[in-house]
């Protein structure tokens, strides 16, 4: 299930005393007047479609806490490509009564710019006079407080507020342009935005840029001034962003959005959970050697005396586990590889085939992949264990290792993606060479093999909007296992599966073949496919490679075995 944060918009309405420059004219900006959106303006809804009950962990104000709730479940389509899943609480008693308040709220909403409707994934409705709330892709309704806002005729200018938190503080309130624009200002809109400058200010301030751009007719000369004069900064940002703001404003764009904001891995935290199985065969430790790696704590490149690991998932697939000493003791560098080494394994196959390395350092830095290796930050791996998104981030990692260098380029990714016209993510859209493939691979997954975890809202809107990513993920019988799926042997040079392992791996001497009770023929290939050894291996035996270069090299058995090791 997914978590949410939630900015609930609380006000007491006070008169307006301009008492000094600095006090901020208006304590919120929803009251400032109820007519900027009416009850007579069109709305961009195309139709509320009851989808049966389900399971929906929700936030309601009246106990403040999360509730899981049987709930009636309706998926909303407004006209212009953007859709939601309402979530009404049983409370309502029938289908009818909850029909009537999902197909209320859809118009509403329907009412508001493109832009604030982007991520508005699910919308919840409770009975009870609690405040709204909206934030990380959901909108918050008591329909006991929306009677008070209606009375007010500020329900609209509300619903512009909330949907504000949900679609754009994520990605413009820790901009520099945003920041640039509070510092110039020096001053707020409201004493709400001021009070908490970090959590509202988008939020109050961006009903008052649409007054004075869009609806100058509606307000007061004063009001018109206020706005203009306190906060002329912030009205420039939000005029520089090329918002669309169908129907409250223009017309419908001819290309659809992208349906999710930053990385599709925060979707779902339980495409894969904890219980899942792993593929881990075993994690031993092969002593300290030196090695490159990338630490985004530095921003760079960094040579360290690591603690290393070989790790043999059960499929065949080896890599490296490259511990940072800083972690002091072979101990916490064993518990570090084995956690990481078991958490990969759960990972498909075609994920982990080119991860040579894990790469793991302490730190509150992200993730990366690539470079046939997984970086690893301690701390914000911690925040994902937390928000249970570590699995789904490594699936996203993953897939920049092991698909991107193979799919990326590919005439038939390409033309998916052109067939498509759209992206998943503002991710990938703002990134198409380097995030779009790793961006679609997880929402591939969820739709294909965990359609039962995710909302059937979120299940349509992967389906239609890129339906030919899908289809060509599809056609390339990837191998699933553990995900999905048993072992798979291969002879195939490019899958490197093999069925036994080398040992010490890397090395500078000699390697070991474990698991060879016969003799067997070997040949090993540099990564260019040159090869530079053969010869014949008997259990026990010992390959010199004292005079192999430092690198990687792939050592090929007469069965068809291929595994990859590293000289030092």
């Amino acid at each position: 299930m997914r978590l949410y944060i939630f900015f609930i918009a609380t006000f007491s309405v006070l008169s307006f005393i301009k008492t000094e420059a600095q006090t901020p004219p208006y304590s919120g900006t929803i009251f400032i007047d109820p007519d900027i959106i009416t009850s007579s303006d069109s709305s961009s809804i195309q139709s509320t479609t009851y989808a049966g009950r389900g399971q929906r962990q929700v936030y309601d104000r009246r106990v403040n806490n999360w509730v899981n709730i049987n709930a009636y479940l309706f998926d909303v389509t407004w006209n212009d490509g953007v859709f939601s899943e309402a979530v009404v609480n049983p409370e309502f008693g029938t289908i009818e009564l909850a029909k009537v308040e999902a197909e209320k709220y859809a118009r509403l909403i329907g009412q508001l710019p493109f832009c604030l409707r982007l991520d508005v994934d699910q919308i919840w409705i409770h009975q009870g006079v609690q405040p709204f709330g909206g934030g990380n892709r959901s909108m918050l309704i008591h329909t006991g407080q929306s009677a008070i806002y209606e009375a007010s005729g500020i329900i609209e200018e509300t619903l512009v507020h909330e949907a504000a938190h949900t679609s754009l503080d994520f990605s413009h309130g820790a901009s520099s342009g945003w920041i640039t624009a509070q510092n110039k200002d020096v001053n707020f809109i409201s004493t709400y935005a001021r009070d908490n400058p970090t959590r509202e200010d988008i939020a109050e301030s961006f009903l008052p840029w649409l007054m004075v751009k869009y609806k100058a007719s509606k307000i007061s000369t004063a009001d018109f001034n206020k706005i203009t004069q306190t906060i002329p900064n912030r009205l420039a940002y939000f005029d520089s962003q090329a918002f669309n703001l169908y129907p409250f404003f223009g017309n419908k764009t001819s290309t659809p959005p992208p349906l999710f904001t930053g990385g599709t891995n925060f979707l779902y935290p339980d495409i894969i959970t904890p219980s899942d199985p792993s593929s881990i065969q075993s994690t031993t430790y092969a002593g300290r050697g030196q090695r490159q790696v990338y630490d985004r704590r530095v921003n760079n490149w960094i040579n360290i005396n690591a603690y290393l690991f070989n790790i043999v998932w059960d499929d065949g697939i080896t890599s490296e586990a490259v511990v940072n000493p800083e972690f002091g003791t072979i101990d916490s560098a064993r518990f570090e590889a084995e956690k990481y080494a078991r958490i990969i394994g759960q990972l498909p196959n075609c994920l982990r085939i080119d991860v040579d390395q894990i790469w793991i350092n302490k730190g509150v830095q992200v993730f990366g992949g690539g470079n046939k290796a997984i970086l690893i930050h301690t701390g914000q791996s911690a925040i994902y264990e937390a928000s249970g998104f570590l699995e789904e981030t490594f699936v996203h990692e993953a897939s920049h290792t092991s698909l991107d260098f193979p799919h990326g380029a590919s005439s038939g990714w390409k033309t998916a993606q052109s067939k498509d016209g759209i992206f998943i993510s503002t991710y990938s859209r703002d990134f198409p060479d380097r995030e779009d493939i790793a961006e679609s691979f997880l929402p591939w997954l969820m739709v294909r093999y965990r359609a039962s975890k995710i909302t059937a809202t979120d299940f349509n809107r992967i389906n239609q909007t890129i339906s030919n990513r899908l289809a060509y993920f599809d056609s390339q019988s990837f191998n699933l296992y553990p995900f999905v799926g048993n072992i798979v042997s291969t002879t195939s040079l490019e899958d490197i599966k093999p069925i036994v392992y080398i040992y010490p791996n890397p090395s500078s001497e000699f390697i070991q073949i474990a698991g060879i009770t016969a003799s067997i023929n070997y040949e090993i290939y540099t990564i260019q496919g040159g090869k530079v050894l053969e010869g014949i291996y008997a259990e026990g035996n010992q390959i010199n490679i004292q005079n192999l270069p430092g690198n990687m090299y792939f050592l090929k058995l007469k069965n068809g075995s291929t595994m990859k090791f590293i000289t030092e």
